[in-house]
């Protein structure tokens, strides 16, 4: 018999293998299916059918392994119960662990190590923070499987003795007591007798019956505001009083967990949301991975067998229909239609035969059917074309030979530094190789995956590895541009999320022993990003992925040669000079380029500081160029001076074109005076006119002079004010080039700009300027009406006058820049406030009290943030000539920086007094 033939080979192989332990695989279907001369399909089909049968123990790691279950038996000395494993981490936790009954619940969730690990692990944190977890709201679509995590986080805070085994999980849907506070109120805290009609003897409420446990509040968004403050004393405390007893205080050690359908920031209080640290949204099916898309169908199928013990078959068309097909109910829908196609099916069946029942496209929902006709094109996984059969015993997803193409965007790398290292001793053109090629999979990975670059996991990780970076303790030689920061970034990115390899230990020794041998920098470098990011994140990062990052970095010293000039690109945008740099140093195919990003929440001196720590660390002997795009950026004229013999040129409104011609004389060796004056001359713009002066679109311009964070901040609610017109378009625009540059900005001969709305004052010639704290203390905002008139009917203008005055009241304003409790920081600022005037014997007038109330507020929240302005002009000389104010400050400021832990530097001081002596020519301290 096969199968008997199939235990023999698997004997052979295992003759010539060690005893199994961790770092020892067992036998894939691509061995069996060699020494058998089958199919590698048929192989599988085998070994799965002998790990039903309870012969083969299965490993579900990609290609999936198989051991034979008596060898793990006599070698543990243990029976083996259990026959199918996610990792082999999870099959020796059991072989050794005498608890073998412990799992990781989040295992059975489809996702869990695709789409949803980002949201599982913060699950696990929220569950598992002392002293009784973090509130965690799971936002997501009707269907997503929140209640279905809900519950996994329950088995987890279980399985990881976060609580008593006899610990309760509760759930309420809020959805009963919509707009019934008095009720809300009765089922979560309880009441006593005589509290209400009806109320005949003391009852509990919900969390004092989850006490000990974990409470699942589902649509908490149909909870009235009401509803939602009477969590607010017990989720700051943990105590609670019953309905109709006010005196006495009761205690209930729950851990909440809630869930919506509806946006966070437009259905609850800001309150509410500031009390839960954790949120986490769940994607819809359609945003799936066509994996997971997959595996949900056959898990569901596998179900319904197990649940009317037959044998499906499943026709490849049907497996198609639904992957391609959208449910709005997501997950939670698919399931009802295959429970219904099984159903149809079933009822057709008048006895059951021997090979069961056949699930075909017309017993699917006739729109089901019709949408994949029209969306075939559409398909990305490659299915079979036969039909696919599910047996009603227990098991999980098969090792199906098309999943196994799904392997992910990093075995390419992985197995090319495998075939070439692992086994070859003379690696030195290997190396060189590798290291382009390496490059070239970081860019595809780079382009392929911008979506991410949003995400906070992202951006924490970016910020993470440019501050790292910065202190670059291993090598003062290389510089790293942002284009290598951002393509690190995106690799550790996609390394941390994905699954690892199935590798034997001693490969990847051998791979990273062969890139140390010929790098060791950069090894020692890559280990020491490596361990931060494990530390910082908690993460595991595999050791191939140590030899990949040396020879990433290897790529920086590749053609980086001292005699020639050195070239910068400085721009504006998360990645726009990295994204200019890489795509000219591509076509040029030389590092000819670095780069400086500029996010446009950063003060353009942050990024200048960063330039002359730059041009102190390089070799300027031949000269350095900067290529910067607009602006501010052009004020590096100003602070740039040559650091030994080399001369230093600057070419302003950088693009693509004008990087390549740029190189292209480099690499021909032309002096800098030589390529300034090609340049400018070559590179002349033309234009076409599309449509006349008369048509411009209008515009108002909103801006901060301590940075462009404020200013987008300010567009925000005056967009909420205007309302959505394609009339008007609102910009926030950076002070100091609207101070220096005025009407030459290209904003002015972009658009019809109506007037400028910010808290200081740029000056543009003939542009009307509100400010902000007139419109708060209600002195100006018929200004902003003026600005508008002829391009909002009267009105809208007059119903925009009240919508303003509503929307930038001093609360809505602090409350919209800040991080921070509104509530208490305005007490805190007006204190302050008080303080500054008592000792200065001056009293402020309203619009210059409104000014120091906003930019007051933004500094405490830099400072938490720890991003404080850094930059004020000759900021030593303030600092000598007005000691005593700087003092005064430091004294008065000493309670807010007790408070939230911070420091406030002596630039953030000048920009008070600033704003003081701009409203009182007179004053003098």
């Amino acid at each position: 018999m096969i199968k008997d033939n199939i235990i023999q080979q698997i004997l052979h192989l295992s003759a010539n293998l060690p005893d199994q332990h961790e770092d020892q695989i067992g036998i894939d279907a691509s061995q069996i299916a060699a020494l058998m001369q089958i199919s590698r399909s048929a192989a599988s089909r085998y070994l799965n059918e002998l790990n039903r049968s309870g012969d083969m123990v299965k490993v579900n790691t990609r290609p999936v392994y198989f051991h034979l279950k008596r060898h793990l038996e006599e070698h543990y000395k243990k029976p083996v119960v259990q026959t199918s494993f996610s990792s082999y981490e999870e099959l020796f936790h059991y072989l050794r662990n005498e608890e073998s009954k412990k799992r990781n619940p989040f295992s059975v969730f489809i996702g869990a190590e695709g789409s949803m690990s980002t949201q599982i692990e913060q699950l696990k944190a929220a569950i598992s923070y002392p002293p009784r977890g973090l509130p965690i709201m799971i936002a997501g679509e009707t269907g997503v499987g929140k209640s279905n995590l809900a519950r996994l986080t329950y088995e987890y805070a279980l399985e990881s003795k976060l609580i008593a085994h006899e610990s309760p999980f509760l759930t309420m849907n809020c959805a009963e007591f919509a707009d019934n506070p008095e009720l809300v109120t009765a089922n979560l805290f309880g009441y006593v007798s005589g509290a209400f009609t009806g109320a005949v003897k003391d009852t509990k409420g919900i969390i004092e019956a989850a006490d000990g446990g974990i409470l699942f509040l589902d649509e908490v968004h149909r909870l009235s505001a009401e509803g939602q403050e009477k969590l607010f004393l017990f989720m700051d405390q943990g105590v609670f009083h019953p309905l109709g007893d006010n005196q006495k205080w009761k205690r209930s050690d729950v851990r909440l967990l809630f869930a919506t359908t509806e946006g966070i920031e437009e259905t609850f209080l800001p309150t509410f949301i500031r009390r839960i640290p954790i949120i986490t949204s769940i994607p819809p099916l359609r945003e799936r991975s066509d994996d997971e898309k997959f595996r949900l169908i056959y898990l569901f199928y596998e179900k319904e067998s197990r649940n009317i013990g037959v044998k499906l078959g499943i026709q490849h068309d049907v497996i198609r229909a639904l992957m391609a097909y959208p449910p709005k109910g997501n997950v939670g829908e698919l399931k009802n239609i295959i429970t219904t196609s099984c159903a149809k099916a079933y009822q057709e069946t008048i006895s059951i035969k021997d090979d069961g029942i056949h699930i075909q496209q017309r017993h699917l929902p006739k729109e089901i059917v019709e949408y994949y006709l029209l969306n075939k094109q559409k398909q990305v996984l490659e299915l079979p074309d036969e039909s696919i059969s599910i047996h009603p015993a227990v098991q999980i997803v098969s090792d199906l030979p098309f999943l196994n193409q799904a392997t992910g965007k990093l075995n390419g790398i992985y197995q090319s530094l495998i075939e070439r290292l692992a086994s070859n001793t003379d690696t030195k053109d290997d190396i060189s190789e590798l290291t382009i090629l390496v490059n070239q999979e970081i860019d595809r990975i780079m382009y392929s995956n911008q979506k991410v670059v949003g995400e906070v996991e992202f951006l924490s990780l970016k910020q993470l590895i440019t501050t790292y970076m910065e202190y670059r303790p291993v090598e003062k030689s290389i510089i790293f541009p942002g284009s290598f920061i951002i393509g690190l970034t995106h690799y550790l990115f996609e390394a941390c999320s994905s699954a690892l390899p199935a590798t034997e230990e001693g490969t990847t020794k051998q791979v990273l022993d062969a890139v140390r041998l010929l790098l060791p920098d950069e090894v020692t470098y890559a280990n020491r990003v490596v361990n931060k990011i494990r530390d910082t994140f908690d993460v595991y990062v595999n050791k191939l992925d140590i030899a990949v990052i040396a020879l990433y970095l290897s790529g920086l010293k590749k053609n980086k040669r001292s005699d020639r000039i050195r070239s910068v690109i400085v721009s504006h945008g998360f990645a726009t000079a990295s994204s200019i740099a890489h795509v000219a140093n591509s076509v040029l195919g030389d590092n000819i380029f670095e780069a400086f990003d500029m996010p446009l929440d950063v003060s353009p001196f942050d990024i200048i500081h960063k330039i002359e720590d730059y041009m102190e660390v390089i070799d300027t002997t031949n000269g350095v160029i900067f290529l910067v795009d607009m602006g501010s950026l052009t004020d590096l004229q100003n602070h740039l001076k040559p650091q030994g013999t080399g001369p230093i040129g600057l070419l302003n409104n950088i693009t693509t074109s004008m990087a390549i011609e740029v190189g292209e004389s480099i690499l021909r060796e032309d002096k800098i005076e030589q390529i300034l004056k090609r340049v400018t001359a070559s590179i002349k713009p033309t234009y076409k006119l599309i449509k006349d002066e008369h048509n411009k679109s209008n515009a108002i311009i909103t801006t901060c002079g301590t940075g462009m964070g404020t200013a987008v901040k300010i567009k925000e609610l005056l967009v909420k004010g205007i309302g959505n017109t394609q009339k008007i378009t609102v910009l926030p625009y950076d002070f100091l080039s609207l101070k220096n540059n005025g009407l030459k900005e290209h904003v002015f001969t972009s658009y019809n700009v109506l007037g400028i709305v910010g808290t200081l004052d740029p000056k543009v010639p003939h542009i009307p300027f509100v400010a902000m704290e007139d419109i708060i203390s209600e002195k100006d905002t018929n200004k902003l009406n003026v600005i508008l008139n002829g391009i909002l009917p009267p009105a809208k203008i007059e119903e925009l006058n009240e919508t303003m005055l509503k929307l930038f009241s001093l609360e809505s304003v602090i409350n919209h820049l800040t991080i921070l409790n509104p509530d208490k920081l305005i007490d805190n600022l007006s204190d302050i406030l008080g303080r500054i005037q008592q000792e200065l014997n001056i009293t402020f007038s309203n619009p210059t009290l409104m000014s120091l109330y906003i930019h007051m507020s933004c500094l405490v929240e830099r400072l938490v943030k720890k991003s404080p302005i850094e930059y004020y002009s000759d900021m030593e000389q303030f600092g000598e000539e007005h000691k005593t104010f700087v003092h005064l400050m430091k004294r008065i400021f000493y309670r807010i920086e007790e408070s939230y832990g911070v420091e406030i530097p002596l630039s953030e001081i000048g920009y008070i007094y600033d704003i003081i002596k701009i409203r009182n020519e007179t004053f003098v301290y």
